[in-house]
This record gives C-alpha cells, structure tokens and sequence, in this order.
C-alpha cells in the first residue's frame, strides 16, 4: 500500500491508499489498482498529532503565546478557508485581549484588542456574553456585529464564528474564531476543530495561570501583595553588594503591630486580614516608588530604604510610619 494525495475534478484534494497488485488476466499480464479515500483517517491522525504536540508544549513549560500560536496556525492548517483568532479574557472579566490571530490583518488585530464583553460586540464578545458558541454566517446583515460590522467588512472579513474557552467549572477564559472572506458557515470539521482545541487552549491557559500564581506565591504575600520574607532577603542581599562596592547607604526598619493579636481574639481573622491589608496600604503611601516594604508573617513588616544621602530622611520616613501604622 502507498499513501497519495490526488485531486477531485473540481480541484480539491484528498488522501488516498493505494494498492497495486500483478495479475495474469486472459493470459496476459495485468496490474489490479485499488484506491481508497482514506481522507477521514488521515484528518483524524493528524488531529490526534496536533493534540499530542500542543499537550507536550503545555508539559515541556513552553510559553502560552507560543502555545496559542500553535493552536491557531494548526486550526488554520486543517481548515480549508478560516483564519483564526484566539482572544484571553481580561481578569476583569469586562473585555477581549492579547490576541493571537497569525494570518488577520495587523491593523484589524490592533483594532479589536480590547473588544467589550457585549450583546452586539461580534461573534467573540457576545460569544462570551452569552458562554456559548456564537455563528455568524454573514457578517454584513447579521445583528451581533452591529458595533463593529465596519471594522471587519473593510479588511475583508465578512463571516465569523467563535467558541468560548472554558476553564475548570465552565470558568470562562477567552475565545477562538474563525474569520472568513466569504460569507459562509464553518464546515463539520471546522466545528470539529473548535471542540477539540477550545478545550486544549482552556488547558493551556489555565496550567500557565496556575504556574505563574505559583511563582507569585514564592515571592509575594498573598494577603498584602507585598514582597515576602524571600523577596526582601534578596532586595537586602542587592543593597549590601551595592553598599559594599560603591559606598552606598541605606536603612532598613523592622515594625510590628501592638495588640494585633487582640484584634484576631476579639473580632475574628478576618477582621484581622482587613488590618493587615490596611496597614501594608498605608505603609507604602510613606514610602517612596524606589523603596522596598515586605511581610515577614504575621503582623511584622520589613522595609528597606536605597540611595539614602541623609539619615534624616530615614528619621523622617520612621516617624511616618509609626503615624500611619
């Protein structure tokens, strides 16, 4: 058997397997030829490639741009005449950004980044107002793109449908379109492609999501944001380095709440997460933008004071805190 790719009377391709055999026919030599339209095979292995391939980017810590490119220039690869766009939802949740649209125009794609969240707003922003998929098979006449209908009919866009990416408890994290230039709907195995990698791309997101709150943990308090012990021992590190090779001095101030355990005993720890976060906002408002502040644990806060000419401005900036906290 050989596999081939031939071509249908109206152009279009289609793979096929090929078996030749010898034969004695009539007492002649003959060859037997059989051809199988193997196409729907062919489609499938190649889907399950992509998906292996896009897993093994999301194992390896490839970058979620990068990933999402894949994705897109995949779907587009399997897709006779769509372009594709994936867009992430902001944390807000209100609009549409950072997209990744390999084969739209630049302007087009400068254009809608930051598409509201909308009935009306195109196939993407009501695809996630709705959380449901949203097919729009004429752009021109069709009500979802009454916001934005010229921006896309002037780059030639003229039919979209879009697929909401879904996270863990149909958590919404962003879209993937299919633009067209030809007022059209999106073909079975377009559909096909959007089940698949709608759902790969909310893996995708959400592992990086996750990765990148691990690494935030690592370095800062998850109640105040404000650098954690690790964090400040490196800033600390920084400025005795600087101190010691050019001469540099600086302060460092170590304050603690009194009776703060009082205020957990008496009113709860919530009551208490709201003082330490009050008191991490008003510290920092002493502080100049160059200064460093950390949460040590518990009610204590380190701060760190570079570049200090002066040590009356330490006193100054002491006697602000100790007014603030």
């Amino acid at each position: 058997f050989q596999e081939q790719i031939w071509v249908r009377l109206d152009g279009s391709e289609f793979h096929t397997e090929v078996a030749a055999t010898k034969l004695v026919y009539d007492g002649m030599p003959t060859v037997q030829t059989v051809v199988r339209d193997i196409t729907v095979r062919k489609r499938a292995e190649e889907l399950q490639l992509g998906q292996n391939r896009i897993l093994n980017m999301v194992a390896t810590g490839i970058e979620l741009v990068e990933i999402l490119n894949a994705i897109a220039l995949f779907i587009e690869s399997q897709s006779e005449h769509g372009l594709c766009s994936i867009l992430l939802l902001d944390p807000d949740g209100s609009t549409l950004s950072n997209g990744i649209s390999p084969s739209l125009p630049d302007t087009f794609r400068r254009e809608i980044d930051g598409l509201l969240v909308a009935p009306a707003s195109g196939s993407c922003g009501t695809a996630i107002f709705r959380a449901e998929p949203v097919i729009v098979t004429d752009i021109a006449h069709d009500p979802v793109w009454a916001t934005c209908r010229n921006l896309a009919l002037r780059h030639g866009l003229k039919a979209c449908s879009s697929w909401p990416i879904f996270g863990k408890n149909r958590k919404l994290l962003g879209t993937i379109a299919l633009y067209f230039r030809e007022v059209m709907a999106p073909t079975a195995r377009d559909l096909q492609l959007f089940s698949v990698y709608a759902n790969l791309a909310g893996i995708a997101i959400e592992s990086r999501a996750s990765e990148e709150r691990i690494r935030y943990l690592a370095h800062y308090d998850g109640l105040t944001s404000l650098p954690n012990r690790f964090l400040f021992k490196e800033f600390l590190d920084l400025a005795l380095r600087n101190a010691q090779r050019h001469g540099k001095q600086f302060a460092v101030f170590f304050l603690d709440l009194d009776k703060f355990k009082d205020i957990n005993d008496t009113l709860g720890h919530e009551a208490g997460d709201q003082v330490l976060r009050e008191t991490a906002t008003r510290l920092r408002g002493c502080l100049r933008q160059t200064d460093k502040i950390a949460r040590m644990g518990g009610d204590e806060f380190y701060i760190l004071i570079e570049d200090l000419e002066d040590g009356r401005y330490a006193a100054e900036v002491a006697q602000k805190l100790l007014e603030e906290a």
